[in-house]
Formats: C-alpha cells, structure tokens, sequence
C-alpha cells in the first residue's frame, strides 16, 4: 500500500490542490493538522468553507486531524475539544477525521484531534494520525526546543513494533524520523515557499519512507 503524508497546509490552496492532482497514486492520503491560518487574506470562516467543500470532494481514502490552528474560530484553542469543532461537519464517507479510523490491507489508521484524549487501540500495523509529534522524538524539536506531545510520546512507547505516527506542528525538525519505543515518528516539516508541500511517501510492503524535502531520505520502519 502506498500512502502519501503531508500537514500544516495553512491554507496555502496550491498545496490542497497539488493533493488532490497526485493523490489517485496513492491508496490513502494522511494530512496532519493546521488546515487554516489566521494570517491568510481570507476569513476564518471562509477558509473553514473552502477546506470542508475541499475534503467534501475528495475521492481517495483520506486520513486527517486537527491542529492548533484548526481551532481559531472556536476562540479556545488551549480549551477541551469541542464536539462542535467544524471538522467534524465534513459528509464524505472516505474522509476520517478527529475521533475516527479505518483499517485498509490490515493496517488500522487513527485519527487523534488536537486536544482530544489520545485512546490507542495498540494494535500491530497501526498508522496514528496527529499533529504534534511525540515529545523527546528529533521530529519535535527545533531551534533548541521541543515542541511535542507528551501523550502522545507515552502512547508511541506503547505501540507495536513498526507502527507509524504521522506528525506536523514543528515546521523545522531537527530531523524528518525519529524511533520512539518500537514505533516511528515522521515529520516532513513545511517549507512555505515551495511549490508543493513537504511530503513522505510511505511503502507499507516494503515497510520504506521517503520524504520530500530539504530533508531528503529514505528510512525503514521496522
């Protein structure tokens, strides 16, 4: 199965729309988090509009999460999650989002909200989807900090061998992997002014990652 990963699009429309152009290459496409962006000309609200027609139209498997910045027009972006949250809104059968997940040749996917209680069923072949990377992993820090998730660096401690965690938020990683307990971090970054967003191929047979970055490599998740 090939699986395309990218996040933090941040409303930059020529990244949804280079998604949507490559993604019958791919069996599943995981975007983690940071949709919109409260820098854009656009409103909020009018970007949460573009962005829910958007996955309302895609027609590949498509595995999502929100991020902090996903939480702008609620006004509580450091508050308990909102069962109101505006994702959850999204009717396509083939998008997952905060809560949800789905298993495709045996690999289960979880999809875990920004600032939802991270419940993991543990399972052997599992791919997490969220948006901060697990705290401690290289894929969380930058410029001498460290912006991960303590949860979620518990959960990754957890998790049978060659599981994948799926991960934005820190939009210059020390380094785009990192090896947490038996499972893998990955983290392309964001590049805001390339063409298309940074991105990691992944082979679930042949168990390989690629990113597409400043970054470039090759890791295997095993």
């Amino acid at each position: 199965m090939r699986l395309l990963h990218t996040t933090d699009l941040h409303f930059q429309k020529r990244w949804f729309q280079w998604v949507q152009s490559v993604a019958d290459g791919f069996d599943a496409v995981c975007i983690s988090g940071d949709f919109v962006d409260a820098l854009r000309m656009e409103t909020i609200r009018e970007q949460i509009r573009w962005v829910r027609d958007w996955m309302e139209a895609f027609h590949r498997p498509l595995f999502v999460c929100s991020g902090n910045h996903d939480w702008l027009l609620l006004g509580h972006a450091s508050s308990p999650a909102d069962p109101n949250h505006w994702m959850l809104s999204v009717r396509n059968p083939k998008v997952k989002i905060d809560g949800q997940s789905d298993t495709i040749e045996g690999w289960r996917f979880e999809c875990h909200g920004w600032m939802n209680p991270i419940v993991s069923a543990l399972q052997p072949n599992t791919v997490i989807v969220y948006h901060a990377p697990p705290h401690g992993a290289a894929t969380a820090r930058e410029f001498g900090g460290d912006n991960g998730d303590f949860e979620m660096e518990d959960i990754a401690q957890q998790l049978p061998r060659g599981s994948v965690i799926l991960s934005g938020h820190v939009h210059c990683p020390e380094r785009w992997f990192a090896r947490v307990g038996n499972a893998w971090s990955l983290n392309p970054g964001v590049d805001v002014k390339a063409a298309v967003p940074n991105h990691v191929v992944l082979d679930t047979r042949a168990r390989t990652a690629v990113c597409y970055s400043r970054q470039n490599g090759t890791v295997s998740f095993r």
